[in-house]
Parts: C-alpha cells; structure tokens; sequence
C-alpha cells in the first residue's frame, strides 16, 4: 500500500508492527493509523509496560489473516470518523457468505524455522587471553591472575569444572523449529440467514528457544433477512494465544541473544560440582 510504513517491532514469532499511514505527525501523541474492523472500532493500541523487557502485545495476533476477505486504505477519513481517523483509516472486513450453497475450505501447511547462522565470537582460549589482558589493564599482578579460578589449572581446585567448558552460547540459544498451520471454512446458508464459520490452529516454534507460541481462533459471521426491509449481521469471534516470552532489545542481564554474544565461554550452562559432575539444573 503506497504511503503504509510497517516497522516490525522484533523478531519474536507475533511480535507485530507499527503502522503509520500519514507519516510522523506528532512527537507526543499516537502517529498510528485508525482501524476499524467489520465496522467496529479496533483497539490495537498497547497499554502499560510488560514484566519482559521490550516487549508490546500485538492486538493484530488475534485476526487470523485467512479471515480477511478485504482491506481498504482511506488516507483521510476525518470527515467520516472525526479526529481519530487524523491519521487514517484502515478498514478490515472478514468472511461472509456469498453463495447459498454449502462450501467447506480446507488449508494445512507446515514449515521450518532454520536458526541464523552464528556470529564468530571468542572461544575459550581466545577468551582466556582477552580475559588476562583485561585482568592487567585493570591492575592485577600476575599473581593475582593466576590465582583466579580461570587461569588455575588444577584440578584440585573446587571451581575449575565451572571456568574450564567451551560453551557457545548461540548454540544453546538458537534452534531449528517446525511450524504448524490448520484452517477451516465453512459458508452457506438459504434465503433467511447466510452464514459463515471459520477455525483456525497455529503453532509457531520460533528459533529462539523457549519462546514458541499456540493461537486458536474461531469466527463465526452471519447476515440475516428479517423482513423485506429489515436485515441483521452478527460478527462473533473467540481467540486464544499462548506464548512464552524472552527479553528484547537493550535488556543487558536478562535477552538471551545479546547474553549469547557476550557471555564467557569459559562457564557452563548447567552447574558443575567439584568433582566435575554436572547437574541438571542450569547454572
């Protein structure tokens, strides 16, 4: 759509996007364009701060893409809808029947989620040397150096099994993942009421661990003729949406894909007793 400006927000499965049709128009108030869906004002709007660093809940995740059977781009729609409309409107319309006769659509695909390819970081004596010289830039003596866990040797010490692994942490975050998607629709009707019933299953298994997501959704639209001159549409809708979530962006202690290039690979995701037993419990 000429003039849309769609800004992914990450790329967590779902994450969605900001919209602006017009444009920046203000520095202090919402820039994003109005939609309304089946003639319903859309709330897409994300309120509050969340628990997990950088992340916004995307409204959108709740419309299954295979229930839109049109959209309309209306760059100025003050006159019709006021000032919220100032900077534009989007209006979605989703299935109805167009036929009488009875019609069931079936779709099924599944996919694969291939991890990106790792950036080449330090490897444990790599990052061995790196550390002494750090260690020296701020003042240590040799002696300090080498008492430190890192650069003892000896078995004998309690803590050399937890500073002597090669752990590439993009490997223990990242994975491949399959992705599953089911759709079924189902229109007909007679003269009376037309009718529409679509349900739909996602499973999406992201390439960042721990952060797949399920969505099942059901809709079910229907126009009905009153009386020659009087006519009623019903839009109802259930969706449900599950995810597990990781910090995003700039969050230093807690994202997993900024720890995984930073992280020393001197340690051990999993913690390690004295005697170099490790444990299933992480570190």
């Amino acid at each position: 759509v000429a003039g849309l400006a769609v800004n992914m927000r990450s790329g967590t499965p779902n994450a969605g996007a900001y919209l602006m049709l017009r444009g920046i128009n203000s520095l202090y108030t919402n820039n994003q364009p109005l939609v309304i869906v089946d003639g319903m004002l859309f709330d897409y709007n994300d309120y509050g701060t969340s628990i997990i660093s950088n992340h916004y809940t995307n409204a959108f995740a709740n419309i299954d893409p295979r229930d839109i059977e049109n959209i309309t781009v209306i760059k100025d729609g003050v006159s019709t809808y006021g000032s919220k409309a100032a900077n534009g409107v989007i209006l979605i319309t989703t299935n109805h029947a167009d036929k009488l006769a009875t019609k069931i659509d079936f779709s099924a695909y599944t996919g694969i989620n291939f991890r990106p390819q790792g950036l080449p970081v330090m490897e444990a004596d790599a990052y061995r040397t790196y550390l002494a010289d750090a260690f020296k830039s701020s003042g240590m003596t040799d002696l300090q150096i080498q008492a430190h866990p890192a650069f003892d040797d000896s078995k004998s010490n309690p803590l050399y099994y937890n500073y002597h692994n090669n752990t590439n942490w993009q490997d223990e975050v990242f994975k491949n993942s399959v992705t599953s998607n089911y759709f079924l629709k189902v229109t007909g009707g007679d003269n009376i009421a037309k009718y529409a019933l679509t349900m739909g299953y996602m499973k999406n298994g992201s390439v960042t661990k721990n952060t797949d997501a399920t969505k099942y959704n059901v809709r079910f639209n229907a126009d009905l003729n009153l009386s020659t001159r009087l006519t009623a549409s019903t839009n109802l809708t259930y969706s449900y949406y599950e995810q597990r979530l990781k910090s995003q962006g700039f969050a230093y202690k807690t994202n997993p894909l900024l720890l995984a290039l930073i992280k020393s690979p001197l340690l051990n995701k999993n913690a390690i007793d004295e005697n170099g037993v490790v444990s299933p419990n992480l570190a």
